[in-house]
């Protein structure tokens, strides 16, 4: 009998696991990557509405000589964020859905303090009137 010894040209199950386990673990990183720039951009975002509140703000003082506040202390939630849209900032959709943010204004007639909270509740910004910003717990 005639055996031809021939070799396969295709890849062995071995060659094709290692490839899967690498393309796995390149996902992984850029996942990672990706989910971090992702919550660096909408911190930023919210700093910035934070920012454009306190020039609202400094708007609002030179005409009635007052500042505008919600409550001497709040608590960010969607309705704070929703009135405060609607009652300070002329109904402009600023602080969106896709944000992952709630935002409220503290204080009293002479002081405030801008206040935002993640819908996780992990990260919570807060912005002085003399526009200190502290991200400390983020």
């Amino acid at each position: 009998m005639n055996f031809n010894n021939t070799k396969s040209s295709g890849f062995s199950l071995i060659e094709l696991l290692v490839v899967v386990a690498i393309l796995g673990v390149i996902s992984t990183v850029g996942l990672m990557s990706y989910n971090g720039y992702t919550k660096a951009a909408k911190r930023k975002a919210v700093i910035n509405v934070m920012q454009q509140i306190t020039l609202a703000q400094a708007e609002y003082y030179s005409e009635t000589g007052n500042y505008w506040n919600q409550t001497s202390a709040c608590t960010p939630s969607a309705k704070t964020s929703s009135d405060l849209e609607k009652d300070f900032m002329n109904e402009a959709n600023l602080i969106s859905d896709e944000m992952g943010y709630w935002v409220c204004v503290e204080g009293t007639t002479a002081d405030y303090k801008v206040k935002a909270k993640s819908r996780s509740g992990k990260c919570e910004p807060t912005l002085t009137r003399s526009g200190k910003l502290d991200t400390s717990t983020c």
